[in-house]
C-alpha cells in the first residue's frame, strides 16, 4: 500500500502548532519529524525555514472565511446599512487576527523576524487594498465623510481589530472585559462619529 500523500496544508498546521509550542527557533528536523517525512521533502515543499514559518503564519488567509472575506472586499458596499456592514467586516477581520497572532506571538518571543518584504500578492496586502478600495467607494457614494485619505480610514480599521489580538497573544493582558462582539461594537461606535456623512468637515484653520 502506498502511503497515504501529505498535503501543504496538513504540513502547515503542523507547523503552526509547533510554532506556538516552540517559538521560532522550532527547528526543521523536529517539524518534519511531527509530520512523518523527511527533512529534505519539506525544503523542497518550501525551499527555506524563513518561506515555510512565513506560509505558516499566513495560512489563515487562505481558509474559507478569509476568502469570502476578501470576496466581499473586492465586490465594494452593499445598499445595507454602512455601520452594520463595517461591523461584520470588523469581526471578520478581528477572528483572523485572533488566528494569526499566535504564531507571531511565538516568533517574537524567539526573537525571530522576518527580512523580507511580503509579496504584493500577499493576503495581508491584497486585504489592505481590497479594504483601501472599499471606503473609496463609499466616500464616492458620500455615505461616509469625504476630505480623509481612504487608505487612512482602512489602516485605523485594521490597526483597531489588530489591537485586541496582540493584548491577547502577545501582552497577555487577561483582564480585557468585553467580547469580541461587544468590542466591535464599541469601536465602530466610537469610528462612526468622525466617519459620518453628517458630522461636519473641520476646514484647517488660516494662519494669522
Amino acid at each position: 500500500m502506498r502511503p497515504k500523500k501529505v498535503s501543504d496544508e496538513d504540513i502547515l498546521q503542523v507547523v503552526r502548532r509547533c510554532m506556538i509550542e516552540q517559538g521560532g527557533s522550532v527547528s526543521t528536523q523536529y517539524i518534519a519529524d511531527q509530520v512523518g517525512i523527511s527533512q529534505a521533502t519539506l525544503f523542497k515543499r518550501f525551499g527555506s525555514k524563513t518561506n515555510l514559518l512565513q506560509t505558516a503564519i499566513l495560512l489563515p488567509s487562505k481558509t474559507s472565511k478569509a476568502r469570502d472575506m476578501m470576496k466581499v472586499l473586492a465586490k465594494g458596499p452593499t445598499d445595507e446599512p454602512v455601520r452594520e456592514q463595517l461591523e461584520q467586516l470588523c469581526l471578520r477581520l478581528l477572528k483572523f487576527f485572533d488566528d494569526v497572532l499566535p504564531s507571531f506571538a511565538s516568533l517574537h518571543a524567539s526573537g525571530l523576524t522576518f527580512t523580507e518584504p511580503l509579496p504584493e500578492n500577499a493576503p495581508p496586502i491584497q486585504a489592505r487594498k481590497y479594504l483601501t478600495n472599499w471606503i473609496s467607494r463609499l466616500q464616492e457614494q458620500r455615505r461616509i465623510r469625504n476630505g480623509v485619505h481612504p487608505e487612512s480610514i482602512a489602516l485605523t480599521l485594521i490597526g483597531a481589530m489588530q489591537h485586541r489580538p496582540i493584548r491577547i497573544h502577545l501582552l497577555r493582558d487577561t483582564t480585557l472585559t468585553q467580547t469580541d462582539e461587544e468590542y466591535v461594537s464599541s469601536m465602530v461606535e466610537v469610528l462612526w462619529q468622525g466617519l459620518s456623512p453628517s458630522q461636519p468637515i473641520l476646514e484647517p484653520k488660516e494662519k494669522p
